[in-house]
């Protein structure tokens, strides 16, 4: 059984919005000729944006479009790492775009959220199918037309058809209008298959991408008492994450037991039976690194 997303059986007559296009021998060759960016690999699958009823053809009928307008389909990953880039701002987010500050951790899931359920402007998520096997994401804003002339090479690399639901949202997000459609999310789509957990979706999309570390400026620091910014850039992401896992911030629980250790050491001669209490609570509120750490 197919994703809710698309259609069970595909109207290989006409082209609609929201169809999905790979990028045949014969696409390519056009591609070639009026937009050779395109041609590279990463850009296997496109999408129709152009609406239905500007796209419908029967028989002799002409198409009232003179443009069919598509936009790149690529991997789910390409769109999460350009959002990531917008929260990173320590020197290892920005070099490394994987690694994080666990506080981005929430913002990042957010945004998950958000495209596995298409409520963002900028993307469309189109979730793994038989016909595609790993989940994508519409590109919206890098759109590109063709001449109506190639209508029947695109109908002809046409291979997966949306719902009429999600080609009505599809158009909403497009034309920017100020409503919402209602579709089929997957809060609901959960609910009917309890074996799919979307929790579980949006937590290995986050480790699949991302490593958050607690503390990252402070592990910056410490990287760089070790290791030259030079020397940083000459290494790739696994191998400046191997070096992070060594680092070792301490909590401020951490630190306050350790203080704690040491002053119950430093004045074991006034910690006597009876007056516990009061020596440990005396000793806590005069030490200076213990006030900084209860702050």
């Amino acid at each position: 059984m197919g994703h809710f997303t698309y259609s069970t059986s595909i109207n290989k007559d006409c082209l609609k919005q929201g169809d999905l296009l790979e990028k045949t021998q014969e696409l390519s060759t056009i591609l070639e000729k009026v937009h050779p960016f395109f041609i590279d690999k990463k850009y296997d699958y496109f999408i129709v944006l152009t609406q239905s009823c500007d796209l419908y053809k029967k028989g002799d009928r002409t198409p009232k479009a003179k443009y069919i307008t598509i936009a790149p389909v690529r991997p789910f990953e390409d769109a999460l790492f350009r959002e990531s880039q917008k929260l990173s701002s320590q020197y290892l987010e920005i070099k490394t775009n994987q690694i994080f500050d666990e506080q981005k951790k929430a913002a990042l899931a957010d945004f998950i959220v958000k495209l596995l359920n298409n409520n963002t402007t900028d993307y469309f998520y189109l979730h793994n199918d038989y016909q595609l096997p790993e989940p994508h994401v519409a590109f919206l804003r890098v759109s590109i037309a063709l001449r109506i002339e190639h209508y029947d090479v695109c109908l002809k690399s046409k291979f997966l058809e949306l719902t009429d639901n999600f080609q009505s949202k599809l158009g909403w997000i497009v034309g920017n209008l100020y409503s919402r459609v209602g579709t089929e999310d997957w809060e609901t789509y959960c609910e009917a298959n309890p074996d799919v957990d979307f929790d579980e979706m949006v937590k290995t999309h986050l480790e699949r991408n991302f490593w958050f570390v607690k503390n990252i400026s402070k592990v910056e620091n410490k990287l760089l008492e070790t290791i030259s910014k030079d020397k940083i850039e000459e290494l790739d992401t696994a191998q400046i994450r191997e070096i992070v896992s060594q680092i070792k911030i301490q909590t401020r629980k951490e630190k306050f037991d350790e203080r704690l250790d040491e002053l119950i050491k430093s004045k074991s001669d006034i910690i006597t039976e009876g007056k516990t209490r009061k020596a440990l609570s005396d000793l806590i509120k005069s030490d200076s690194i213990m006030a900084e750490l209860l702050k």
